[in-house]
């Protein structure tokens, strides 16, 4: 008996698949049907358990390193993990917080309230209308 767990199930369900697709007839007024049902499965199956991954003993999977998908899941894996530390970063420096140093227009703000508070008669006199 095959069917010991789930991947082996799909992995018959896809060899029949290929069997149907394969014995089927471009005449036959349902090919198409026939056609598409067999692509979902080989689509499900994929989408499941990758054709790439090999499954070691003890229900280890490696992935194929010769294969090209091996780098574009390491590469998605990797991009998932920076924005995972990002996020963590975020949470941890509070809301509202932001990354690097302040921006110039708030150093502005900053320099321009405390010369105002600390020589505001100097500055209202130079910049008033009167006279």
């Amino acid at each position: 008996m095959r069917s010991t767990n789930p991947r082996e199930v799909a992995l018959i369900f896809r060899e029949y698949a290929r069997l149907i697709h394969a014995r089927s007839v471009p005449a036959d007024p349902n090919f198409l049907r026939i056609s598409i049902a067999c692509r979902k499965i080989e689509q499900w199956c994929e989408h499941h358990y990758p054709s790439f991954v090999t499954l070691g003993t003890g229900g280890a999977s490696s992935p194929d390193p010769t294969d090209a998908r091996t780098r574009i899941a390491q590469h998605e894996e990797k991009v998932a993990t920076q924005v995972m530390r990002r996020r963590r970063i975020e949470a941890a420096r509070g809301p509202g917080a932001k990354e690097g140093p302040p921006s110039r227009t708030s150093r502005q703000r900053i320099s321009c309230s405390t010369l105002a508070a600390s020589s505001s008669s100097s500055w209202r006199s130079r910049y008033s209308r009167s006279g």
